[in-house]
């Protein structure tokens, strides 16, 4: 059983580590639509064999709300908090905000109509080839919008574990290498790959026709005639003879109604948001919202360095880091490095036609040397309900990550590990203080109905 010592370290291992994995949004290589540095405290039951363990949730839980809160209230400077003026400044910058960052090459991103379309398509499993997998099948709402598994199974089993949907807005960069420039187009990937949901733009395209066309037009307008079986067959992709005979104005029209679909489902998963946590609060001035040891916890944050890769509203850095994970893969151990290149010859990249408006400064990426086995930094918010943990979902309970942390990390496959991974010790009262701060961290559910199963 794991121990209330193994939940204590956790805090650890996501902060000494700075570069994570929270779980990615690939799905079908890597589910969603992240690991870090770090990974997170899953959902637990009770049991030996249990990845995370029933006692950690329940810590967390009760130290951030300050049931279990033991030893003397801080005094310091910052809030209480003992962090000099610059720290508290970083500390504060920290508030969660609810402005979403504008979405990328998705004119429909903020419509109600387009996210209901969405909502719909993310739970309906004839999107897949055997109509038993779909979006949730990877991002359940009863596991944080994860599934709670080290590798996501779809119609096969895919190379990468599945990144939580909580909070995907704030994620410039998607899957755990990158390789998607925006959320819409991260959505569709899973649809088509073989291991995935195994299916088609045209098998998905006649679903919207026979089963969606008023809530489609809705929004795009007219569909096309897929009706007319002669130049829409039933099912095809590009590199499938159905497709590659169509008349090259209808595969136009059904990749249209392909890159729609996914700028539906980003609609939709622009509205998983879990709002303010009980730190936030804590932030405006209700001093009581978190516990005397996550105060504490706040400081060791800050004391471990963390900040140089955890800050801001979401506490993550959007960069890649090198963590020497271990990876059976090793097409997949090249992180960020092939995440990049497959980004740039990616048919629905910024780069595309189907992009809205103009492609973002930052794009197109480069490689540099640092990308070669990095995967991205994950955001510390709601840990508790993400997990299991490395981007191969390689550590199942949390002794095992938290000690691949303590280490300094492993061995790389490929590149150089971060240098901002370092073997480090804290005291146990510091652990207990740390993981304190993290749970206070946990926000609330997505509002409904978003957050829930459609009725």
């Amino acid at each position: 059983m794991v121990t209330r010592v193994d939940t204590l370290v956790l805090g650890l291992a996501v902060l000494a580590a700075c570069g994570g994995a929270a779980a990615d949004p690939e799905v079908g290589g890597d589910t969603t639509a992240g690991t870090t540095t770090t990974g997170a405290a899953s959902r637990e039951t009770t049991g030996d064999d249990d990845p995370a363990g029933s006692s950690s949730t329940a810590a967390v839980d009760a130290t951030s709300s300050g049931e279990a809160s033991t030893g003397d209230v801080p005094d310091g400077p910052c809030m209480g908090i003992e962090l000099e003026d610059d720290a508290c400044e970083i500390l504060r910058a920290m508030r969660w905000t609810p402005e979403l960052p504008p979405a990328h090459g998705n004119a429909v991103a903020d419509d109600e109509t387009a996210a209901e379309l969405g909502f719909a398509l993310f739970f309906d499993a004839r999107l897949s080839s055997n109509n038993q997998v779909r979006c949730a099948t990877c991002h359940e709402p009863d596991f944080g919008f994860g599934d709670g598994k080290p590798v996501s199974m779809g119609v096969g089993t895919v190379a990468r574990n599945a990144p939580s949907a909580l909070d995907v807005a704030h994620v410039r960069w998607q899957f755990w290498d990158g390789r998607a420039d925006s959320l819409w187009s991260q959505a569709l990937a899973p649809i088509e790959h073989p291991d995935e949901m195994a299916s088609t733009r045209l098998a998905v395209a006649h679903r919207i026709f026979d089963d969606y066309a008023g809530r489609y037009e809705a929004v795009f307008g007219p569909l096309p005639p897929l009706g007319d079986l002669g130049r829409f067959p039933a099912t095809g992709a590009p590199g499938w003879v159905a497709y590659d005979g169509m008349d090259p104005a209808d595969r136009h029209a059904v990749d249209e109604v392909f890159v729609n679909v996914g700028k539906s489902l980003e609609a939709y998963m622009r509205r998983l948001v879990t709002g303010p946590a009980p730190f936030d609060r804590f932030l405006d001035g209700e001093l009581d919202a978190i516990s005397p040891a996550a105060m504490r916890g706040a400081a060791v944050f800050f004391a471990a360095g963390c900040p140089s890769c955890h800050a801001g509203p979401q506490l993550a850095d959007g960069a890649f880091h090198n963590l020497g994970m271990p990876d059976d893969d090793d097409a997949s151990a090249q992180g960020r490095a092939l995440g990049i290149e497959r980004l740039l010859a990616a048919e629905f990249n910024a780069a595309s036609e189907w992009f809205d408006g103009e492609p973002p400064t930052d794009f197109p990426p480069t490689v540099g040397a640092a990308d070669l086995g990095a995967f991205r930094t994950p955001t510390l918010r709601n840990l508790a309900v993400t997990g299991p943990y490395g981007h191969t979902g390689a550590y199942a309970n949390l002794s095992a990550i938290v000690q691949f942390h303590l280490d300094g990390g492993g061995e790389p496959i490929v590149g150089e590990r971060d240098a901002l991974l370092q073997p480090h010790e804290l005291e146990l009262d510091a652990q207990d203080d740390l993981l304190a701060f993290l749970g206070s961290l946990r926000g609330g559910e997505p509002p409904l109905p978003w957050g829930e199963w459609p009725m």
